[in-house]
């Protein structure tokens, strides 16, 4: 995946750190969803989209093709917020005073 411009991608690194961050190891059942939970929560709604609970529950229980569902959509998502990242206009602070 290409990226607009360097900013762009910095960004988009810090809205996904917190995943890191909000989210512990998990081996249960019940942690991973309240992983998923979180990450729907915290980074995807920033991006603009969160996953339904059936979705989050389908890659969490190792449903066949769920995850690959979910890794599609997530890269899509993320194409989509770079565009739209890259399309508004940036202000320098020294242009306010010129």
């Amino acid at each position: 995946m290409e990226f607009a411009n360097f900013g762009t991608s910095l960004r988009l690194a810090g809205t996904l750190d917190c995943c890191i961050f909000g989210c512990s190891g998990a081996h249960g059942l019940t942690q991973k969803l309240y992983n998923w939970t979180t990450l729907n929560q915290r980074v995807f709604k920033k991006l603009d989209f969160v996953l339904a609970k059936s979705e989050c529950e389908a890659v969490v229980n190792c449903d066949p093709g769920a995850v690959e569902r979910v890794l599609k959509l997530v890269k899509v998502k993320l194409e989509k917020y770079s565009e739209r990242q890259s399309q508004q206009p940036r202000y320098s602070t020294f242009a306010m005073f010129a």
